[in-house]
């Protein structure tokens, strides 16, 4: 009987939340109204079929942790009578945004599963209390049936690697694949024997990622220093893993930062930040460097063609721009 109140508090509490905001007696006789209607039906319903409604009562969205105590959080979703897919999100947040509609597909793939639950609730002050904790949205949880004080999270680098990209049909069916792996690798025994993996969409195929213009890496190289400044009180690993992440690899502050300049440095943050003040710099120097031996080149016979230039000119450039953004860097010096 205990289990059964503790179960209609919850859907109540999602109930409420879902009603129009009203005031007063208004508000107090539409709650009472649900109150009288639950505990008759109550009586009518079967212990599965209690389940199965307070599933669907919390399939979309619990009340945001403005309005939620973080002791009566751990209550609610230790109280749902199946296992738990958990996504904290913003609604101001356009990476959240990005996400949900790849989201959506991943409740629906599931939709079938009684024995897994989906659930979705507001956190953009992050105040969701261990060990939910999370420092950025979105941000993703499973939660075994029965022990809501052992998550397990979804890989943020998996996340940081979807919203980062410029968005494709492939990275999309990327990241569903990887929630629906992930969630059916942790369904508990009995649920996972009676339910095979749902149909994933097809798989992405084998292929170089097209190159980032100018302002994708630079919106790239935003997001690396962004990560990285709210990693900056973590070990200096977990800071490290961020720049391995796949999606930075073609930026060369990721470079940088990877090589035994960047990480013997103060906060991987502050190398970045620095290394990046002196990058125009670099670059005006590396053009004239460019320049000037193109000239060289010429004047021993060398007549290319409009492609062969470019090319030769592009990998000066590459090559230049690395080692003057590594001089600047020391000319200028940290303050550690």
């Amino acid at each position: 009987m205990a289990g059964r109140a503790g179960a209609w508090r919850i859907a109540l509490v999602v109930l409420a939340w879902l009603v129009p905001h009203t005031h007063g007696s208004a508000l107090r006789s539409l709650h009472e109204s649900h109150r009288q209607s639950l505990k008759v039906e109550d009586q009518r319903l079967s212990v599965h079929e209690q389940h199965v409604q307070l599933r669907a009562a919390m399939l979309k969205t619990m009340p945001p942790f403005e309005l939620i105590h973080p002791e009566t959080f751990l209550s609610l979703v230790g109280s749902v009578p199946t296992d738990v897919l958990l996504l904290f999100f913003s609604p101001t947040c356009p990476d959240c945004e990005k996400l949900m509609p790849s989201w959506a597909r991943v409740a629906g793939l599931f939709e079938d599963n009684q024995d897994l639950t989906i659930l979705s609730v507001s956190d953009d002050a992050g105040k969701a209390p261990p060990p939910y904790t999370h420092n950025e949205n979105p941000a993703v949880f499973f939660i075994p049936k029965g022990d809501a004080a052992h998550p397990i999270s979804f890989p943020m680098s998996y996340l940081h690697e979807f919203v980062a990209l410029p968005e494709t049909g492939n990275t999309d069916d990327s990241i569903v694949n990887r929630l629906l792996a992930f969630t059916h690798s942790h369904l508990t025994t009995a649920s996972r024997a009676t339910s095979p993996l749902p149909a994933a969409p097809a798989a992405e195929t084998a292929a170089p990622r097209p190159a980032l213009s100018e302002s994708q890496s630079g919106s790239l190289t935003a997001r690396l220093l962004a990560t990285l400044k709210a990693k900056e009180a973590e070990s200096f690993q977990d800071q490290l893993n961020i720049v391995y992440e796949p999606q930075y690899q073609t930026l060369p502050v990721a470079e940088f930062l990877k090589s035994p300049t960047g990480i013997l440095g103060p906060p991987l943050f502050q190398v970045a930040a620095t290394y990046l003040d002196g990058l125009p710099l670099a670059q005006q120097w590396a053009n004239q460097y460019a320049t000037q031996a193109e000239t060289n080149y010429r004047k021993t016979g060398w007549a290319p063609t409009r492609e062969e230039e470019q090319s030769y000119f592009q990998d000066l450039l590459k090559y230049a721009i690395p080692l003057y953004a590594r001089s600047i860097y020391f000319q200028r010096g940290l303050k550690g």
